[in-house]
């Protein structure tokens, strides 16, 4: 399974729309895709929606009610000779049959994932931080990395997205190629489509027709809500009013 495209419709809501093609010059899906840009441009929104509208319209118990933050979401897949996509209107999910009945997923003594999605958050870090050993905090390059590599060498991840957000937090220049390289060879040997994200700017071992990057400084979730507080404020003065 392969991601194709990421657009995002939220002009109602003031918020700027996206158009993300993960293709190359001959429309074939990228083997892998590192997304660029500062911090508010989108990065993060991007990978969790993508992770969350998988897990919502494949997982059994999965809710349809997402948050609201556009008045569309539509997340396009590759699968064999077959397109399918996820809509999200208004943060109501139209469920897609093809995703359900792709999925292959296990967990207990030999957890695998076959044509789904895996997201490694930004957050991950805080399983980590500290060791068992008087509590020691870890180095952030540590702590970052470990949840990662440990995951992947643990679960059998076959034809699938893999999603890194903040991919190089806290690694040097050394330790970044080390680590791109590993998840590269860790990703691609076993069929996987590998999408990164990070604000700083791509080394010069990241292809150039690998990078997407976003302009402007844009998060859908922080305008979104800058927008509930403007309408707090709104009828809290209205109280006051009366």
């Amino acid at each position: 399974m392969r991601l194709r495209g990421f657009y995002l419709r939220g002009s109602s809501n003031e918020l700027s729309d996206m158009h993300l093609e993960f293709k190359d010059e001959e429309s074939s899906p990228l083997n892998v895709a590192v997304l660029h840009g500062k911090n508010g441009s989108g990065k993060s929104y991007i990978l969790s929606s993508i992770a969350r509208a998988w897990s919502s319209s494949v997982l059994t118990g999965g809710s349809t009610d997402l948050p609201y933050v556009a008045d569309l979401l539509r997340i396009d897949y590759e699968h064999g000779n077959e397109i399918c996509s996820v809509h999200i209107r208004r943060g109501h999910m139209e469920k897609s049959s093809t995703l359900a009945k792709v999925a292959d997923l296990s967990v207990g003594d030999n957890p695998y994932i076959k044509n789904g999605i895996v997201y490694y958050s930004g957050d991950r870090s805080s399983v980590s931080r500290s060791t068992v050993r008087g509590g020691v905090l870890l180095e952030e390059s540590v702590a970052s990395a470990f949840p990662i590599i440990y995951d992947l060498h643990m679960r059998d991840i076959r034809d699938s997205v893999i999603l890194v957000d903040d991919w190089d937090r806290g690694l040097d220049i050394e330790s970044s190629k080390n680590m791109y390289s590993h998840l590269c060879r860790h990703a691609l040997s076993k069929g996987n489509q590998l999408i990164l994200s990070s604000s700083s700017i791509p080394a010069e071992y990241i292809p150039s027709r690998s990078v997407l990057t976003l302009n402007g400084r844009t998060d859908p979730i922080q305008r979104s809500m800058g927008l509930l507080s403007e309408a707090q404020e709104s009828k809290d003065s209205a109280r006051k009013l009366q």
